[in-house]
Parts: C-alpha cells; sequence; structure tokens
C-alpha cells in the first residue's frame, strides 16, 4: 500500500465521519431550497461557483450541487460544465436545479480543468469558487472561504492543501513525502490547494496563460491542481489555507472512485507532471 493511501485509511475518523453518507444524502435530498435564506456575498465582483462532471458521477451530483444551493452566503451563479455528449445524460432530477440558480454550461472538454478554464475565459473579472462533483460541502463553504479574503487579488484561498516539501537540489520531494492535509497557514508559495475542499480564485490571481490548453493538455493533462499551482506562482500569487484539516465526504459510488484517483492521478502521476513543468517551465519559487 502506497504510505499516502496509509495514511488515509488509518486516519482516526470524527463523529461527522462516523455519518454514513447515505444519511447525508437523505439529508440533503430534504432540503427545500425555496426557504434558503441565504446572504449576499459583499464582493466587489461577481461569485461563481464552478465545478464540471461527467455520466459515471451523475448518480450522485444532485446531492453535491444541492449542498452547494444551500450555502449560507449566495453565489451569483452555479455553473456545471460538460462537454455536449455529456450533457445529454444529464438526469431529470439535475435538470430540475436550473429553477434554482444552477447554470449548465456546454464546453469543449478538457475534463477536470473544464471546472476552471471556461469559466475564468468567460468571467475573467469574477471571484470564482472551484469545487468538486463527487462530495458533501457543508454550508459554510462560500462563507468560511469569503471571510478570509482581504482584498489582496493575489492570495488564493483553499479549504485543503499539502506543504510542498524541497529536496537538497531546491525541487519538489515525491507528492507522498509532502505533509498532507495541514491546518491554517499564512499566505506562502508552499500551499498546496487541492481541489476537493473548494477553492477561491480572487479576479487576477492567476495569468492569461492558465487557459493554453495547448501546453496543459501536452505536459499537465492529468493534473490541473499543479497546472493551477504553477500558473498562480508564475503571476506573483500565493496560497492561504481556512482552518484546522477537516474531513473529506465522498458520496458512496464515488469514495473507491476517489481512492483509485488519489493513487493514480494524485500519487504517481502528481510527480511525473511535476517533473514536467519542471522541465518546461522551471522553478516557480
Amino acid at each position: 500500500m502506497h504510505p499516502l493511501i496509509r495514511k488515509l485509511v488509518r486516519a482516526p475518523k470524527t463523529a461527522f465521519e462516523q455519518i454514513s453518507a447515505a444519511a447525508l444524502q437523505r439529508s440533503v435530498a430534504k432540503t427545500d431550497l425555496s426557504k434558503i435564506k441565504a446572504r449576499p456575498h459583499r464582493l466587489p465582483g461577481r461569485l461563481i461557483v464552478s465545478l464540471t462532471s461527467y455520466p459515471p458521477r451523475y448518480k450522485h451530483l444532485y446531492y453535491t450541487l444541492m449542498c452547494l444551493l444551500s450555502q449560507t452566503v449566495k453565489a451569483d451563479d452555479l455553473i456545471l460544465w460538460v462537454s455536449e455528449s455529456d450533457e445529454k445524460q444529464l438526469t431529470p432530477e439535475i435538470r430540475s436545479l436550473q429553477a434554482h440558480g444552477l447554470t449548465i454550461g456546454i464546453c469543449k472538454d478538457y475534463k477536470s480543468y473544464n471546472k476552471i478554464v471556461h469559466t475564468l475565459e468567460a468571467y475573467p473579472d469574477a471571484f470564482i469558487v472551484t469545487v468538486d462533483d463527487d462530495l458533501y460541502y457543508r454550508p459554510t463553504l462560500l462563507e468560511e472561504l469569503l471571510q478570509h479574503y482581504k482584498g489582496d487579488p493575489h492570495t488564493i484561498i483553499c479549504h485543503r492543501c499539502h506543504r510542498v516539501k524541497l529536496g537538497p537540489d531546491g525541487t519538489p520531494e515525491p507528492y507522498a513525502a509532502w505533509d498532507y492535509n495541514i491546518s491554517a497557514s499564512a499566505p506562502n508559495w508552499d500551499v498546496f490547494p487541492t481541489g476537493v475542499g473548494g477553492i477561491l480564485y480572487p479576479p487576477g490571481s492567476l495569468p492569461k496563460e492558465t487557459l493554453d490548453s495547448q501546453t496543459f493538455t501536452k505536459i499537465c493533462a492529468s493534473a490541473d491542481d499543479v497546472w493551477l499551482y504553477w500558473m498562480a506562482l508564475r503571476n506573483g500569487s500565493l496560497f492561504t489555507k481556512v482552518g484546522p484539516p477537516r474531513p473529506v465526504r465522498a458520496w458512496p459510488s464515488s469514495q473507491k472512485i476517489g481512492l483509485h484517483r488519489l493513487n493514480t492521478l494524485g500519487v504517481n502521476q502528481n510527480d511525473t507532471n511535476i517533473a514536467r513543468m519542471l522541465e518546461h517551465f522551471g522553478k516557480p519559487f
């Protein structure tokens, strides 16, 4: 078993983690969206929550969208990006949420990059919060991110991150050797946001080259987190984390997929993608 996987398996479970995913789904499904009393965000610009999905995740996507529509702070938009072929397979249940503020965007398929590049291209002056499609999100997700925004366009705020560790030559050590799921920290270059927790990108925090699909599909196709980390640092941005480490709650059928994804993309391929980024761009810090 890989050391990083072992950390996940052996970590003690909190009371929240002991609540079954099925019980969480039942609770989320009972939410009456018409009675949600969300506060305005008061940011000096548009606030967009952006995500992407694909058919194997559609079974539980509805519950994630319900979480995002039940926030204590109201976003201006919730955009779900899907490819044209995948859009045809969206369930009636998911489509029904368009009446409550969901926008479904049809896009060229860049896989995990869909959640950021299409929104960034269409709304370059917006505050963008990216999230994943297979998780439970607590109602204060947005509120907590926004509480830590102090007006600096070059501070990217996240709920979950690792700390990058450097070797003697000044390049990153293997991904599995990094400090995993760290606590809150001051803005720094060595904070590596992971998309599962939600990340707030203020307008101007990412450079225009973030949208260079010809390059990211060639050298970093399977690791959008790595690409965005590099782009932000090249633009002079830093990263800060909100609060203590929190558990990640995936929906039932996605838990196995999540561990597989961590093993194949997060552990093995991240090192490969980081090596390619170093070769192409050099060290960003």
